[in-house]
């Protein structure tokens, strides 16, 4: 089961949806996505209960808010349910880790230092597209003045 704090109805998760599904497909393996068109974390840890109770064979789950579901995950790791985190865990590393096994997903940090150095690319070209502007149109004005 896929536990998720986004649903169907938004473009990035249906993507998502539509992967897992196709994975299923692909691999003979039963699907289920677990979440609420709207995001609601008290939702998120009842479909966790719910899946436990289901006794599924594995977990994944995103993060928006470790400590609301940091019970539910340990009870799914008691149960013996392996847990993957799909969304980075802001505690990964420390005595504050979610009990997962591993995390699937992007480096959020690489992300944002890409983000920014590609914004930063973009400003430097705009202002500098900029100040040629305002050059061209600085000596524009001095030779017009100077021819008069």
């Amino acid at each position: 089961a896929f536990v998720t704090h986004g649903g169907p109805g938004n473009p990035f998760w249906n993507v998502v949806i539509t992967g897992m599904e196709d994975a299923g497909k692909r691999y003979d393996v039963d699907v289920q996505w677990l979440s609420n068109p709207t995001f609601s974390i008290e939702n998120m840890a009842d479909f966790l209960d719910d899946a436990i109770a289901a006794d599924v064979d594995g977990l994944a789950v995103t993060c928006p808010d470790p400590d609301a579901i940091r019970e539910n995950v340990a009870r799914a790791r008691a149960a013996g349910i392996p847990v993957v985190l799909n969304t980075a865990d802001p505690g990964a590393g420390t005595e504050q880790a979610l009990p997962t096994l591993f995390y699937i997903g992007a480096s959020e940090f690489l992300g944002a230092r890409r983000m920014h150095a590609r914004s930063w690319q973009l400003l430097q070209r705009r202002a500098s597209r900029h100040a040629s502007q305002v050059f061209t149109a600085f000596s524009n004005r001095r030779v017009s003045s100077s021819m008069v």
